[in-house]
């Protein structure tokens, strides 16, 4: 296999973070890359952050804070220590752990040089689920009435943008305040922020940018299918089905499509071919491809309010 051809491949399954690795940072720049479901674009924490963050909070925990030599107490601790001292998890919160930027691996602001076009370009496919914060959208507090759904709204993007918020996303609008602070979510946090990189990307490079929603639920199980399009349900398709799940003909007929587009994408940096419906460039406007029980190109989606996002400030640091 040809080194390009293994660089392309090698991007096809990773995360925005990846994402951003592979085209800011200088040793493994200019892998082709595919990234799915986008937490807050392309920005990450500086080194300050990570270490009076989550550093601090390590320290405090193994009491190494009133050790004479803080590094040699951490040393001394085992694996095990150091992952229970803090534990990591999904959060619509500020992550836990994550890359910062320390001036070596990441000069800068990912999302800085992307648009400075301080990069090698190269194709992208984009996107997120629908879903996407659902299983974790209680990360900022039980979300069961109006008042609590106010609450976190307040914790995530303070409460000058809440009253905007809620009547955009009204509670009594979604089947639950949870479900009406998960849509905020995922339209806040990914499927905007999707649409924003994508939106960079497609000004400063040449290579096609190309973006996706995943809107398909798995609706041969009433359990999961109530879980709806939740973070990562799109992977399974890119692969063998395992588990007790039994794939439905339509959910075959989107893991064929998805097959196609991403192995096209690997082999000549175009997803399009074979009869597929079109996958357009997202520098034709707003469009994306929605991949549910029907596979289209569509505009938006206006559902997001992503031009309301554009100027509501996220909680920092965001990763």
């Amino acid at each position: 296999m040809s080194r390009t051809r293994n660089r392309r491949l090698t991007g096809l399954l990773s995360t925005l973070a990846v994402l951003c690795v592979g085209t800011t940072v200088p040793d493994v720049a200019g892998a082709q890359q595919t990234t799915s479901s986008v937490p807050v674009g392309c920005e990450i924490q500086t080194r300050a952050d990570a270490e009076n963050g989550t550093g601090q909070r390590v320290v405090q925990a193994l009491s190494c804070n009133v050790a004479p030599d803080i590094a040699a107490c951490l040393r001394g601790k085992s694996v095990t220590q150091i992952v229970a001292a803090v534990p990591g998890k999904f959060s619509v919160l500020t992550r836990v752990y994550g890359p910062n930027m320390d001036g070596h691996v990441f000069p800068d602001q990912p999302i800085k040089l992307i648009a400075a076009g301080r990069y090698p370009s190269m194709p992208v496919i984009i996107g997120n689920t629908a879903g996407e914060t659902l299983e974790w959208a209680d990360s900022a507090g039980p979300i069961t009435d109006e008042a609590s759904y106010a609450g976190a709204l307040d914790k995530l993007f303070g409460a000058e943008a809440r009253e905007r918020i809620v009547t955009l996303y009204p509670a009594n609008a979604f089947p639950s305040p949870l479900n009406a602070f998960a849509q905020v979510t995922t339209d806040a946090q990914f499927t905007c922020e999707s649409r924003r990189v994508a939106s960079i990307l497609s000004r400063v490079q040449k290579a096609p940018v190309y973006r996706y929603l995943f809107t398909h639920t798995l609706e041969n199980d009433p359990e999961q299918k109530a879980r709806g399009a939740i973070h990562t349900i799109e992977h399974p398709f890119l692969f063998a089905w395992e588990g007790s799940y039994r794939p439905t003909e339509t959910d075959l007929a989107i893991q064929r499509s998805m097959v196609d587009y991403w192995s096209r994408m690997a082999k000549a940096g175009d997803p399009n071919g074979a009869g597929d419906p079109a996958w357009p460039v997202a520098s034709q406007g707003d469009i994306y491809l929605e991949i549910g029980a029907t596979v289209e190109a569509r505009t938006g989606p206006a559902s997001a309010h992503c031009e309301f996002w554009d100027q509501v400030p996220m909680l920092w640091p965001h990763l």
